[in-house]
């Protein structure tokens, strides 16, 4: 019995209910995205590039193929989720600098 409250407590102490939330939540967050650039992003691309299929590219190096295109394709996920990132952490976390000084004003009177 004594290990499994140890091992209740250590779930509790480092937030493992929590983890596991934020994991899944990302995991939507990145069929999201991905159904975004895969539907939305990339066919208002594809007009604009003289394959319309760039995601298949290939570049040839001594005979290896390297997906050039493949490696775009993740670049291009990667900065939308980043940007999405970035501003879901601007709109939702608050200025701390801001309350950094609100706290030194109130420390100091």
């Amino acid at each position: 019995m004594a290990f499994l409250t140890d091992f209740l407590a250590f779930l509790k102490k480092f937030g493992v209910l929590a983890l596991a939330v934020g994991v899944l939540l990302g995991e939507q967050v990145n069929n999201l995205e991905k159904a975004l650039v895969d539907d939305v992003v990339m066919p208002l691309l594809d007009p604009l590039l003289p394959t319309g299929d760039w995601q298949k590219a290939v570049w040839v190096v001594a005979g290896s193929k390297v997906k050039i295109g493949h490696l775009l394709e993740a670049t291009l996920h990667f900065v939308i989720v980043a940007f999405t990132v970035y501003v879901a952490l601007r709109i939702g976390a608050p200025d701390t600098a801001k309350d950094d000084a609100v706290v030194k004003d109130a420390v100091a009177k």
